[in-house]
């Protein structure tokens, strides 16, 4: 190695790279340090071997000191023979200027594919980075933008093809009488405004099995995946298995990889396991079995449990909670040194909350409300909170504080629903939708048919998961499959595919590819209803339910993930618009779910037409008034925090999510047993995806032919408004019309198309179409 590195000129020389422990670094000391190394040709990263219920990570620095407080160790890297081992690597699906998720790391589980190994088993994981000059990437990311936001798919930096675009552009904007702009992407405008970091992700997986090293490599892919978001990983591997080795072994960055950039942000979650702890090697702890409850020793289930679906749930501990007689004193304190007032309030009551209390007391003369809202932050600091807010007492002249409980509760599915107002509520509902508590501890119930719709917004480590799933849960537990069927689109496939053995779930839909095909069924469907209702003479399902002996079973979607589906499809806003607009009476409905609340994903058209919201923790205040269209009144806590405004209460209320389980596992168990509670011989609707997209291209060509022969219409420019088309599909059906000798070129450019048929060959033709 000496002699190698004396014959390289010194611009070739190898990186002398060295190895620190993860103990004690935080993402806060991480994001400090990336941002004040220089800018220099120096590798820094990561180094993760993943071997049988094992992980070790190591951060990687070269040829200088870390001004960091971890301390150094020895490099624990040691190749086998090339032959047992896939040598792989991760780039992006689009350019650069499109950003992955910034906010969770998808090294976060690599842990777990250690419980799928064997002991011969190993992967090892870099990630290496070279701090780039700022200026000159964010200048050429910045143009690569512009294009995007011009009408250009796929950005380029290379010049030649850059020119072709552009002169595309040009042509497409004096055939359509202007520039087509894509919508803007929030997240890559805060991405050209940090740092920039040359990137590889790389990784080899050394197994015997080739089957084995293969289904490893996805399994690392999956993880990744987890972070798309306008951008996405792609997975590849390199056949050039020596050179490989030697770039690994060396922690040097290939030259044949796709060059890619990532921000300081991105690299962060790239380079940090946790994002709330330090990092240590994950060893698991075996414990001897518990012996097995002899089955004399069980407890018998009683008639009546085996009637009550929620008796598979199981219950919590309920806390014993005690008012704090310092509080009324603590805040008068507060009150008279911030010269706010200089009498005293009085606490009326004590209402307890899983996460916060409630606080209500009197305002003394000359104190207002406002006054305590404006100043909520330095009363939080004199009362030594970390979050506090301030609302409108039931009865005049009093005023509400909420502040967070010192030890938050948990809220079990199993104990609400032996609640009176859980009970009397359920028996009104057709469709009980169930949230949880709200902060004095009552039941947050309402009903599907009288919201229409739901879209739910919620981060990394909200608790949005957790709420969709006690929300389901609770319904397929108090409906019947005959009386409601359900259809799922799950583009990571990872929240709702559980829920396939329900019989009220027609099926989960995973491939973005397959959405179009679900949206077109429900919508044909709907138009199917309204045509039985007109016939009938009824206005709504319930009429036609309350009178007719045959019900018609509700219909509902459920989307596990919005910006998946609108980043891939253009079409998927415009359906469900024209269901949410339209859908409700026919007894349709939608629960939408979003980790990425950006205008993007939660357009003004899809908020116009789904007014009732539930949003938690969310990562700026940007993103809560996307959401909620109003800056939040409060501070959300994580786990289940959330508010919700719903069509028919006035305001925004804030509500403890309730979970079924005390973590995932007995979560999944119980929604496992609630699966087979239900018994149905009713057959699953599962759509004919094929069927359904061929019945669309139909019905398009047929609409798309009858406005050209109704109305003579050839213009490209004035189709796409009649028709509410993207301007390419009327490109192509208008292809087709050539084909058929329908329509020519004109020879004036200008003009686009010459109809070619007579008055009499419209009227055959139309006639056809009919």
């Amino acid at each position: 190695m000496m002699v190698l590195k004396q014959l390289l000129p010194k611009s070739l020389s190898l990186p002398d790279v060295r190895h620190f422990n993860f103990d004690g670094l935080t993402i806060h000391m991480l994001k400090s340090y990336l941002a004040t190394i220089p800018v220099a040709d120096r590798i820094y990263g990561i180094e993760c071997f993943i071997s049988k219920d094992k992980l070790e990570p190591f951060f990687i620095a070269e040829s200088h000191s870390v001004d960091l407080p971890i301390q150094q160790t020895e490099s624990k890297l040691i190749l086998r023979e090339y032959g047992e081992s896939n040598c792989s690597f991760l780039y992006s699906n689009k350019s650069s200027v499109f950003p992955f998720t910034m906010s969770e790391s998808p090294i976060e589980g690599l842990h777990e594919i250690g419980t799928q190994m064997k002991d011969d088993e190993l992967i090892i994981l870099q990630v290496l980075a070279i701090k780039k000059q700022t200026e000159f990437w964010n200048d050429k990311l910045t143009d690569q933008y512009i294009d995007y936001i011009n009408g250009v798919e796929y950005p380029t930096n290379n010049k030649i093809i850059r020119g072709i675009q552009h002169k595309i552009m040009e042509i497409q904007a004096k055939l359509e009488g202007g520039y087509r702009r894509n919508q803007r992407i929030n997240e890559a405008e805060k991405k050209l405004k940090e740092d920039m970091f040359q990137t590889e992700v790389r990784f080899m997986v050394i197994a015997p099995n080739r089957d084995t090293r293969r289904k490893l490599a996805r399994l690392v892919h999956s993880k990744f995946s987890k972070v798309d978001y306008v951008n996405s990983w792609l997975l590849s591997e390199d056949k050039d298995i020596h050179g490989y080795f030697e770039d690994v072994q060396l922690r040097r960055p290939s030259l044949s990889y796709p060059r890619q950039i990532l921000c300081a942000s991105e690299l962060v979650n790239l380079l940090m396991i946790s994002k709330h702890q330090p990092l240590e090697v994950v060893t698991p702890i075996i414990e001897p079995a518990a012996p097995p409850i002899p089955a004399a020793i069980e407890s018998p289930v009683s008639e009546e449990d085996k009637s009550n679906p929620f008796a598979l749930f199981p219950r919590g501990s309920k806390l014993v909670r005690e008012n704090d007689v310092n509080f009324a004193s603590n805040l008068n304190n507060a009150l008279k040194k911030l010269s706010l007032t200089t009498a005293d309030v009085v606490v009326q009551k004590f209402q307890h909350g899983a996460t916060t209390q409630k606080i209500t007391f009197s305002l003394p003369a000359g104190l207002k409300l406002s006054d305590l809202t404006k100043s909520t932050q330095n009363i939080q600091v004199e009362l030594g909170m970390n979050s506090i807010s301030f609302e409108q007492g039931d009865v005049a002249g009093t005023a509400n504080i909420i502040i967070p409980q010192e030890d938050r509760e948990m809220v079990f599915v199993r104990d609400c629903s032996e609640s009176l107002a859980f009970q009397e509520k359920t028996k009104k509902y057709e469709l009980p939708i169930f949230f949880g508590v709200d902060t004095a501890g009552e039941i947050v119930m309402t009903c599907l048919t009288m919201i229409k719709h739901l879209l739910i917004a919620g981060t990394t480590g909200s608790g949005k998961s957790y709420f969709l799933n006690t929300l389901l849960v609770v319904l397929f537990s108090l409906v019947s499959p005959d009386m409601l069927k359900v259809y799922m689109l799950d583009p990571k496939k990872v929240e709702l595919s559980g829920y396939r053995s329900f019989p009220h779930v027609q099926n989960v839909y995973t491939e973005m590819n397959e959405a179009e095909g679900v949206l077109f069924f429900l919508c044909a469907k709907m138009e199917e209803r309204y045509s039985l209702f007109e016939q009938k003479g009824y206005k709504n399902i319930q009429q036609y339910n309350k009178h007719e002996k045959v019900k018609l079973p509700y219909l509902l979607l459920v989307i596990d993930e919005l910006a998946d589906l609108m980043s891939t499809n253009s079409e998927v806003e415009e359906y469900l618009v024209r269901l949410a607009q339209k859908a409700r009476a026919a007894g349709i409905h939608l629960i939408i779910a979003t980790q990425y609340p950006i205008r993007e994903v939660v357009t003004p058209l899809i908020k116009r037409n789904i007014y009732s919201r539930v949003c938690l923790m969310l990562d700026s205040s940007t993103a809560y008034r996307v959401v909620l269209d109003e800056a939040p009144k409060y501070t959300l806590l994580g786990k289940g925090d959330g508010m919700y405004r719903l069509e028919g209460i006035q305001g925004i209320h804030r509500f403890q999510g309730a979970v079924i389980g005390k973590d995932d596992d007995e979560q999944e168990k119980a929604i496992e047993r609630l699966s087979s509670f239900w018994k149905s011989d009713n057959k699953k609707e599962v759509i004919d995806l094929e069927a359904a997209r061929n019945k669309k291209r139909n019905d398009e060509t047929k609409a798309f032919r009858k406005v050209v022969l109704e109305t003579g219409e050839t213009r490209i420019s004035e189709l796409p408004k009649v028709l509410e088309m993207r301007t390419e599909k009327v490109k192509a059906y208008m292809d087709e019309l050539v084909i058929l000798g329908w329509v020519k070129k004109h020879s004036a450019r200008s003009k686009g198309y010459e109809l070619l048929l007579s008055p009499e060959q419209r009227k055959v033709e139309l006639e056809k179409l009919k």
